[in-house]
């Protein structure tokens, strides 16, 4: 866990799963190492303030993937999605059916599932799949000056 502001990640996407149960059980560990083994930089919580409180202090140019069960999913997800710092949003549950009525709102709500192995594979198959173009903001410049005809393209030469 995080130790104060102390804590710096390094990696481009953070992983945050909030699940009431995400560290009571030896299937949630091992999920977390699963998780860990895609997404290096995991933070877990099993209250929704003390979630949202961490999304909301990470600067706005975080990429967040959130995984949220069913069980609490409806009271943070209205209060994070507008955020900068959530790039995509998972959730786990057991009656997709319900998740999805109410789901369908939410841009960033990629995949509802009911199977934790689905889970994994979605989300480590998606972040394979994302590219720096597709995640990163990029600029580009140009290193001539336009005031001067001296410097010239080298497709010009």
């Amino acid at each position: 866990m995080m130790e104060g502001k102390e804590h710096k990640n390094l990696e481009t996407f953070s992983l945050v799963w909030l699940d009431p149960g995400v560290n009571n059980s030896k299937e949630n560990i091992n999920v977390q190492q699963q998780f860990r083994a895609c997404i290096s930089h995991l933070e877990t919580f099993d209250k929704v303030d003390k979630c949202e409180r961490f999304i909301r202090s990470e600067p706005i140019n975080s990429r967040i993937i959130l995984v949220a069960s069913e069980r609490l999913s409806p009271d943070l997800i209205p209060r994070i999605h507008q955020l900068s710092q959530v790039f995509s949003i998972y959730i786990y549950g057991v009656d997709k059916r319900k998740i999805n009525t109410w789901t369908n709102t939410y841009s960033k709500v990629k995949a509802v599932l009911t199977d934790v192995n689905v889970l994994v594979s979605q989300i480590c198959s998606d972040h394979v799949r994302r590219s720096p173009t597709k995640s990163e903001d990029l600029f580009e410049f140009n290193i001539f000056n336009a005031s001067t005809s001296d410097e010239r393209s080298t497709t010009v030469l």
